[in-house]
């Protein structure tokens, strides 16, 4: 009987253990993204969200956007010294290699909805970096745009991506149909849904 209490206690300590690594790397996935987000919004194009509200309203969880270090919450501000090209490129391809490997479900969407944002931007510099960028995606998950974007499980918080940001990028809608080979109209009438619903 020793013995048996001796292992469901250890049993209890390795599921506690378990819960605490979970949530530990939801924590590190959530500012790994905030961080993320941060350097691609100190950018020149204007259209980045600098206040919380902007930022939740268009997907980011609350926690992503609160857990922000105090130096990316100033890289994000309309005043910050502008992040090069070059660096906001490299941002995207570390959000590339995210996509597909967070382990929080809430998390998942992320790294593809912050390619997306910087697809719908005004810079041409930054939205070729994003066509890249979804390109190496597909290439290392053997999928298309359609696939990966309106195809997977992936697919609502994408189409709900897009139509909260409509408003506020206008070209999200157009570089989006064109990357995945569809009409506006046809993309539209697949989002409302999402946006409504």
């Amino acid at each position: 009987e020793a013995g048996q209490a001796g292992q469901q206690q250890q049993q209890q300590q390795a599921e506690a253990l378990e819960a605490r690594l979970q949530e530990e790397v939801r924590a590190a996935e959530r500012a790994m993204m905030a961080h993320l987000r941060a350097l691609l919004d100190a950018g020149p194009d204007g259209n980045s969200p600098a206040r919380p509200e902007a930022s939740v309203s268009a997907g980011w969880p609350a926690a992503a956007w609160a857990s922000r270090p105090a130096h990316a919450a100033a890289a994000s501000t309309p005043n910050s010294p502008l992040v090069a090209l070059g660096c906001r490129a490299a941002v995207l391809g570390a959000a590339a290699g995210l996509v597909g490997r967070m382990h929080a479900a809430e998390m998942a969407p992320m790294p593809l909805l912050l390619l997306l944002g910087a697809l719908g931007r005004d810079d041409p510099g930054l939205r070729a970096a994003a066509a890249g960028a979804l390109s190496s995606v597909c290439t290392r998950l053997g999928t298309r745009p359609p696939g990966l974007l309106l195809r997977s499980s992936l697919t609502p918080s994408v189409l709900e991506y897009v139509g909260s940001r409509a408003a506020d990028q206008p070209r999200l809608l157009t570089e989006l149909a064109r990357l995945v080979g569809t009409e506006e109209r046809q993309l539209a009438e697949a989002i409302v849904p999402h946006v409504i619903g």
